[in-house]
C-alpha cells in the first residue's frame, strides 16, 4: 500500500447513481427483459445442447501431463470452468440413475461440487491441483454419459 493512498471513509463524497433517461434505451431494456421465445413455455428452459467440444477441451487441459505444478491462478480458473461444466451436465437427462454405479457417480460429483470441499486460497497448491483433476475425471465421465444419451436419442 502506498503512503499517499486514502482508504474509503466518510471523506468520500456521496454521488447519486445515473440511470438512462432517454426513452429509446429504456424501451430496449424493457423489451430485452420481457423477451421470451413463443415456441416454449415460460417455465421450461431453452433446449440448448451442451457444448461437448468446450467441455472436452477444458477436461483435456486439466488432465494433461505436466512436469511441475502449474500456477495456482491457472488451477483456480480451470477448477471454476470444470465446476460449471459438471453442474451443467448434472442437470441433463443422462438416462437410468437408479443403479448403484450411477448413484456412486452422482454422489462423487456432488461431493466435488460441495462448497465446503472447494479448496480455498490457503490450501496447498498440490491439493488444489488434485481437486481440479478429480473434477476433470468426473466431468469427463458425465460428458461421456451425455454423449451416449444423445446418440441413443438420435436412433
Amino acid at each position: 500500500m502506498t503512503p499517499n493512498r486514502r482508504t474509503p471513509g466518510a471523506h468520500w463524497h456521496w454521488r447519486a447513481l445515473k440511470f438512462a433517461t432517454d426513452t429509446a434505451s429504456l424501451r430496449r431494456l424493457v423489451a430485452a427483459l420481457s423477451r421470451r421465445p413463443a415456441d416454449r413455455p415460460a417455465d421450461r428452459p431453452a433446449d440448448c445442447p451442451v457444448d461437448l467440444a468446450t467441455v472436452s477441451y477444458t477436461v483435456e487441459k486439466a488432465l494433461a501431463r505436466q512436469v511441475g505444478l502449474p500456477k495456482r491462478a491457472w488451477v483456480d480458473t480451470t477448477t471454476h470452468e470444470l465446476r460449471g461444466h459438471l453442474a451443467l451436465l448434472l442437470g441433463e437427462d443422462l438416462g437410468d440413475t437408479d443403479t448403484p454405479q450411477a448413484r456412486a457417480l452422482y454422489r462423487t460429483a456432488y461431493a466435488l461440487l460441495d462448497l465446503d470441499a472447494r479448496p480455498d486460497p490457503y490450501v496447498s497448491p498440490a491439493h488444489a491441483y488434485d481437486h481440479m483433476r478429480a473434477l476433470a475425471w468426473s466431468t469427463r465421465t458425465f460428458a461421456a454419459l451425455y454423449q451416449r444419451r444423445q446418440e441413443e436419442r438420435k436412433q
